[in-house]
């Protein structure tokens, strides 16, 4: 938070996080006794600010597009992180994503593949002379080394 908020504010080399590095050490140890004088309220005050300064918008857009399971994934690590701890969020999240693979990977074991292999002409690539004998594979579901078998039937 501290390089994106240097950033920001207009810093342009990593000697800006020093310095500020530097300056918080100096304000803890020698200015403690005043900085304690201020209230939580307004140091709270102060990081909302930031944070919100430091937010980026170009991720709003986009979470109209996102799966629900991995707009819920987003939301429970965005509420951990504001309310706990960035470590546990994001330790919560990686749980929450591999069990979303899990699901995926066991449920491509119950469904038969949907494997295809199309000419190369039918393709979504784009070529505008495409030789003959080119073929390409068309996989769908969700893979990983345990699903190897079924595109090895496919061709």
């Amino acid at each position: 938070m501290r390089t994106v908020a240097n950033i920001k504010f207009g810093a342009k080399t990593p000697l800006a996080s020093i310095i500020h590095g530097l300056t918080l050490l100096a304000i803890l140890y020698g200015l403690g006794t005043l900085v304690e004088a201020i209230p939580l309220a307004c140091l709270a005050a102060i990081l909302f600010k930031v944070g919100i300064d430091i937010l980026d918008y170009r991720i709003l857009p986009i979470l109209k597009k996102l799966p629900i399971n991995d707009f819920l994934v987003f939301i429970i690590v965005l509420f951990i992180t504001v309310f706990s701890d960035l470590m546990i969020a994001v330790t919560i999240g990686v749980l929450f994503s591999i069990l979303q693979s899990f699901k995926a990977i066991k449920t491509s074991f119950r469904m038969t593949s949907n494997h295809k292999v199309i000419p190369f002409a039918e393709s979504k690539f784009f070529v505008k002379e495409a030789p003959k004998e080119i073929i390409v594979l068309q996989p769908s579901g969700p893979l990983f080394f345990g699903s190897l078998e079924s595109l090895i039937k496919v061709y």
